[in-house]
This record gives structure tokens, C-alpha cells and sequence, in this order.
């Protein structure tokens, strides 16, 4: 049934097998269009349908017909039919019957200039997914639902560029670096490839990623000296060929990637679609609110919102533009002169003229809106989880596929693919507020903080871990385990704990990095989006890597409150900081009301660490400014074992004792009883000695006495001693 010429117009060019009720069934759509279904059994051909519109001539296409099947919700079989023609070329989506006949769902014209390469049924034949290859050899993907006749175009993600923007913070070494071994964006092969083409006879190359890093640094190394060995140049010149050789080799990367990128066939997965490329694949999925109006042109209602949208998409300049913008943010440097510069270049008086087309009074309460949006990190997210019913069903299947390597590293990249996004539409807003002339400074506020929280999340989204060169947000995202049922809750959720605005949400994030010891991200962070919460942070980050003198530069504020300083003043004595405790201290208390009941705590800590130092007057003073009684016996016992066990017995009785002098006698007096006979003797000289010092010699005979009953012991021997002594001493008291 199927042998023939192939310039018969019967001759089947696709086809598929099917079972209905334990019989096999084939269907095939031949070169006329005719759609015919044979019993595989009987080898029969039970009906032959012509479903193709009727349109003349029908003059067959560049490629052939099409069919591909689903089963849907009910377990019926489904069919897609793509006609090609080299006119009014469609895809048909039709349900076959038992009496041979087909109910059409779906009819829809495809692009002209568009080549298909795969099709595929989706959601029990309710979507048309397909991939094709345009006129000028782009790839794109289109998908259309249950009768409707038009179709939605997947926004790609777009390719890297050729070359790099010099950066004038980081040398071409470290840019180029870091953009050829960025997670997710060249394959080894990829890089192995481009090495070896830029140097050919060279031995087999190890692709562990570690030894390519080192060979690429190798090659670029030794071509800039021979660049350069013959030349003497001056370091603007060095670096422009440094920037030459670096681009060549990234270039070459690039051009590889994009040999590998075509698509070549889909999977649809719960809520997401897997694209399968010659060299990797890639994943589709929904796009969140703020994506849908500005990527997909969703602003069909004219609403605030809506006409602030269009007149920001009309000022867009390119992203190329927002370079010296992009810059500032990243070095926290002033956005007015950036902004400022931008709307100078740009043709000002078409700008002007599209803003005033809008009233302004129209578009300020919807630039507040937005910003309240742009600032709240799971608004739009959670709008945009409405669409992720339009994909799939929600199962936990996708869950556990979320947390492989892969879809860690899916998270992490739409949650920057989002913040992009935001952070487009604010620049956006800071340009329109600048062609305003500052007439707003408070939404010029607004929208500056929100652009720099948005910068920093963007940053750490692209963020490497300094122990195992991933994205750090991928081993967040794992040790969290915040992966959900699909990509955009889960990217949802990682918006929330990434998001530098709040102490509340940055929490976990902030222990993370702490916990695994990316103190140089932390540091980064905070001058990325300084708060009062990163600077916290910061503080001990700098305490852990050993900067405690720019920790204590951080805190040590003037007019902050005792409270503030006592947690400093901890922080730092968990890491043995004690100079810098003092200091802290002695701010403490200048700041400190006379009344205020941290006072003596401050005291008491300004008289530990004096004391663990050595510095026994300082310590005394500290002590006797005590103002809890308590307090001060307890320190002057410290002291007093401190001063005998370092021998400084001069110092001991030396010192004024202003009101203490009872309480000394007593604490000397008990430590002489309660210690040995060696240690004993040493406390009752200096009881002796006190007490001749304040002309009080009776006492100090008694404790002379005292000292010498104490090495005789408590046997029957000592306790005569101890009397015959006892009664000597009271009849030279009688005779004197």
C-alpha cells in the first residue's frame, strides 16, 4: 500500500502508529494532503479524509507534510497535521472517530518564511507547540491553544554577544575569565574546541575544567607576549591588545555555542517545555506579569499602568545604552549624572515629544505603582503564577527535577532573567523622571533605591562561589530546599530570600553565606546594598577574615545607642578583639545617660579586659567608676588575685581602695584561710603590710601571728602550737 513513485501524490511522507482497543493502527498523511488510517491487522485502508484548507492552487511546499499524535484527558487519540504548502501553509489538530470520520479542533495558518522542524502536541492536544527556523536562519518557537487561531512566540533567551564591553574596573584577564567559564553559558567541548582551533598541533586537552581554565590562561598568556616582546608599550596600549587576544578566543566560544544551539526537537514536561538542541537543551517556561508586558506586549487595556508601559518601551534606548547606568550602580556612585548623560545622547527632542503625547498627571501615580511593585519581589511572581496552568498540570514530578544541578541552576537563571526585566523597566522610569527635569525628587528617590536593590540581587544571581567556582544562589537554593511544583514559585521564593530590602527576608541567605564562609560576597553585598542589616553582616564577615579594625570603623558611631554598642562589644569578644572592646566600651559609656542600665555591665567589661591586658590602674579606675556595689566587690576580688598571682604586691597597696578598704581587709583576710599554707603566707604579708601602712600595727601583729600558726597544720601537734602562740601573744599584749 505504500510502494509507489515519489512523485505520486498517494505516497504517504509521514506517519504514525497507534493502538486503539489491542489493534494497531496507522495513520498517515500523504503527499496531496489526504489523511489516511490503515488497520495494521488487515492491512486495510479504512478511510482517506482530505483535512488540508482548501485553498488553490495547492502547490506542495519546500518540505513535506507533517503528523504527529497525543492522547488527551479521556484517553482518545489525537492528531496534529502540519500542511505544507507554498502557500497558506497550517497545522490542523483533529480527534478521530470510530465511524472513520475526524472532529477538527483546531485549525491555524503558520508564518510564511518559517521551516518547521518539530511539532509537538501538548496537554492532551489543547496546545501546538512548534520549533522553527525563520528566513534568516534564526531559530524561534511558537505555541497556540484550543481554538484559537493566532500564535504566542516564545521570547528566547538572546545568543552572548561576539565581544565585550571594556570594563574599567576589572582587567580583560578577569572579564574574559569569568565570562567563558560562567555557569550555563559554554560547554567544555565548546571551550576545548575554540582552544584547539586557536591552537592547532597542540596535545590532547583535558577537559576538567580546572586544567582548561589554566591552558586558557596559558594560550592568551603567551599570545600577548608575542604581541608585545617587540615593542615597548605603554600600559592603555598593553591592555588594548590584552583586550584583542581575550576577545579572539571568547569569540571563537561564542561561534561554537552557537553551532550547538539549534533546536532540534521538544518534551513537554509539567509546567515547563524542554527544548533538545544538538549540544544541550533548554527550558521554556511561563513568563511572570512584568515579563508579559514588556516581552510579549501584553497591554491591551489603557489603564495607568498600561500607558506608562508603552511610553517606557518608546524611550527604551537599548541595553547597549544603559552601559555608564549599569557602571554606576555597580560602583554605588551618583545615577543623576548617568541618567543624565544617557537622555543627553539620545535624540532628546523625540523623546520629548513621545512623553508629552501622555499626561503627566496620568503617569505619576502609575510610576508610584510600579515602584511599589518593582519593590515588593514576589508581587509579580505571584500574578504571573496564574500562567503556569497554561503549560501543565501541577505535580510533584517537577519538584525533584528542580533539584538536580540542572534545575537549580533553572531557578537561579529565571529569577535573573526576571530581575532584568524589573531592572529594565526601572532605568526606564529614572529616565522619564529625568526628562521631567527633577520635578518629582521623592519618586526619583523611590525609583533610585529600588534600581540598586534590583542591581544587587542581579548581581548575586550571576554571583561564583569562591570554593567550588558554582552559583552560589544554585547551593543556596539545594540547602534551603525551597524548590516547589514549578519555576517561577520556586524563583518566587528565592526573590524573597535574595532580596537586599528587608532584614527579615536577606536572613537566611545572610547565615548562609557566613555559614559556608563567602565572607569576600558578603563584603560585596553590603557595598552593593548598604543597609543597616548588610552592614551588620559586613561586620562579621571583616571579624572572621581578620579585619577587626575595619569591623570596629563600621560601628563605632557617634550617637548610637547603648544597646547598639553592648552587641558590638560582644560580637567582638567572641573574637578575641579585647583593645577594640575597650574602645567600643569607653564610647559606650561617653554616650551612655548617668542613669542608663547597661552602665555598670560597660563598666564591669571596660574592667576584664584592662585586667586581661595588664593594665591593673586602668582596670582599678574602671572599677571604682562602678556604679553597682555588687559589681564593684566582685571586680576587686579579681583584681586582688590578679595583682598577687602577678606578683605586683606593690601595685596592691598601692592603689587608693576609696571607700573599699573593709572590703578589701575581708577578701584578704578570707583568701589567707581558705588557701594553702604557700599561698596562705603571701596573702597574710599583704594583709600585714596593709595594715602597717594605715598605722594599724596591732592588727598587723595579730596577722603575723596568724601567719605563722598557719604552716603548723591542724594535727594535735599544731593545735598545741597554735595555743602555746596564741597564749604568748596575749601576755605580750599584757605587758605592753
Amino acid at each position: 500500500a505504500f510502494l509507489g513513485r515519489n512523485n505520486e501524490d498517494t505516497v504517504p511522507v509521514s506517519l504514525v502508529l497507534h493502538n486503539i482497543h489491542n489493534e494497531m493502527y496507522l495513520f498517515s498523511v500523504c503527499q496531496n494532503g489526504q489523511l489516511q488510517a490503515w488497520s495494521c491487522r488487515r492491512g486495510q485502508c479504512l478511510s482517506s479524509t482530505d483535512l488540508s484548507d482548501k485553498h488553490e492552487p495547492r502547490v506542495l511546499g519546500a518540505q513535506k507534510h507533517v503528523i504527529r499524535k497525543t492522547v488527551n484527558s479521556r484517553g482518545q487519540l489525537v492528531l496534529g497535521i502540519y500542511f505544507c504548502f507554498s502557500e497558506h501553509s497550517h497545522i490542523v489538530v483533529v480527534e478521530p472517530r470510530l465511524d472513520c470520520t475526524y472532529a477538527i479542533h483546531n485549525s491555524i495558518f503558520t508564518q510564511e518564511n518559517h521551516d518547521l522542524v518539530e511539532m509537538l502536541l501538548a496537554d492532551g492536544g489543547q496546545e501546538v507547540w512548534c520549533v522553527w527556523v525563520t528566513g534568516t536562519g534564526e531559530t524561534a518557537i511558537s505555541h497556540s491553544h484550543a481554538n484559537s487561531s493566532s500564535w504566542s512566540w516564545v521570547t528566547l533567551e538572546p545568543p552572548p554577544p561576539l565581544t565585550l564591553p571594556p570594563d574599567s574596573t576589572l582587567d580583560p584577564h578577569q572579564l574574559y575569565l569569568d565570562a567563558i567559564f560562567r555557569p550555563g553559558l559554554f560547554s567544555l567541548t565548546d571551550i576545548t574546541k575554540a582552544l584547539t582551533i586557536n591552537r592547532r598541533g597542540m596535545s590532547e586537552l583535558d577537559q576538567s575544567e580546572m586544567n582548561l581554565r589554566q591552558q586558557v590562561c596559558l594560550m592568551v598568556g603567551q599570545e600577548i607576549i608575542a604581541e608585545v616582546s617587540q615593542y615597548d608599550l605603554t600600559d592603555e596600549e598593553y591592555i588594548e591588545v590584552a583586550q584583542r587576544c581575550w576577545s579572539r578566543l571568547y569569540s571563537c566560544c561564542v561561534q561554537y555555542h552557537q553551532t550547538g544551539t539549534p533546536a532540534l526537537s521538544l518534551l513537554s514536561l509539567p509546567n515547563c517545555m524542554l527544548v533538545l538542541k544538538k549540544h544541550g537543551l533548554s527550558l521554556l517556561r511561563p513568563l511572570d506579569y512584568l515579563e508579559s508586558t514588556v516581552l510579549d506586549g501584553g497591554l491591551s487595556t489603557d489603564d495607568g499602568e498600561s500607558c506608562l508601559m508603552r511610553v517606557l518601551l518608546s524611550i527604551d534606548p537599548g541595553e547597549e545604552a544603559f552601559s555608564k547606568v549599569d557602571q554606576a550602580l555597580h560602583l554605588h556612585t551618583s545615577l543623576d549624572t548617568a541618567i543624565s548623560e544617557l537622555v543627553c545622547e539620545i535624540e532628546a527632542n523625540n523623546l520629548t515629544d513621545t512623553v508629552q503625547i501622555q499626561s503627566k498627571k496620568q503617569l505619576l501615580p502609575a510610576i508610584g505603582s510600579v515602584l511599589r511593585i518593582l519593590n515588593d519581589p514576589e508581587s509579580s511572581t505571584r500574578e504571573g503564577e496564574m500562567l503556569d496552568s497554561e503549560v501543565g498540570h501541577v505535580t510533584d514530578s517537577l519538584s525533584h527535577c528542580l533539584r538536580s544541578d540542572l534545575g537549580l541552576s533553572t531557578i537561579v537563571s529565571t529569577l535573573d532573567q526576571i530581575v532584568q526585566v524589573r531592572l529594565s523597566i526601572c532605568r526606564w522610569v529614572l529616565m522619564l523622571l529625568r526628562l521631567w527635569y527633577g520635578s518629582e525628587p521623592q519618586l526619583w528617590v523611590s525609583a533610585e533605591r529600588v534600581a540598586r536593590r534590583l542591581w544587587a540581587q542581579h548581581w548575586l544571581c550571576q554571583a561564583l562561589s569562591h570554593t567550588h567556582g558554582r552559583l552560589v544562589l544554585s547551593q543556596f537554593v539545594f540547602q534551603e530546599g525551597i524548590t516547589q511544583h514549578s519555576i517561577l514559585k520556586s524563583a518566587s521564593i528565592l526573590a524573597h530570600y535574595t532580596w537586599p530590602g528587608s532584614p527579615d527576608e536577606c536572613g537566611r541567605l545572610a547565615q548562609f553565606l557566613l555559614d559556608t564562609k563567602e565572607h569576600l560576597l558578603v563584603q560585596e553585598l553590603a557595598r552593593l546594598a548598604p543597609s543597616k542589616t548588610w552592614k551588620l553582616l559586613l561586620v562579621h564577615s571583616l571579624l572572621e577574615t581578620g579585619e577587626a579594625y575595619k569591623a570596629f570603623d563600621l560601628v563605632s558611631v557617634r550617637g548610637a545607642d547603648t544597646t547598639h554598642y553592648v552587641q558590638m562589644i560582644q560580637l567582638f569578644e567572641k573574637h578575641n578583639c579585647p583593645d577594640l572592646v575597650l574602645e567600643l566600651a569607653r564610647l559606650s559609656v561617653v554616650e551612655a545617660e548617668p542613669d542608663d542600665p547597661h552602665l555598670p555591665m560597660l563598666r564591669s567589661v571596660t574592667f576584664l579586659h584592662h585586667l586581661a591586658l595588664g593594665h591593673y590602674e586602668a582596670a582599678y579606675s574602671a572599677l571604682e567608676a562602678n556604679p553597682d556595689e555588687g559589681r564593684r566587690e566582685n571586680c576587686l576580688r579579681d583584681l586582688v588575685i590578679a595583682l598577687v598571682e602577678a606578683k605586683q604586691l606593690r601595685l596592691l597597696l598601692d592603689l587608693p581602695y576609696n571607700g573599699m578598704l573593709a572590703q578589701l581587709e575581708a577578701l584578704l583576710e578570707n583568701k589567707a584561710r581558705t588557701r594553702d599554707s604557700a599561698a596562705s603566707a603571701v596573702y597574710y604579708n599583704v594583709l600585714f603590710s596593709l595594715h602597717v601602712k594605715n598605722m594599724n600595727f596591732r592588727k598587723g601583729r595579730l596577722k603575723v601571728v596568724c601567719s605563722m600558726l598557719a604552716p603548723q597544720g591542724n594535727g594535735p601537734q599544731g593545735v598545741r602550737a597554735k595555743s602555746q602562740m596564741c597564749f604568748g601573744d596575749v601576755g605580750a599584749r599584757d605587758e605592753s
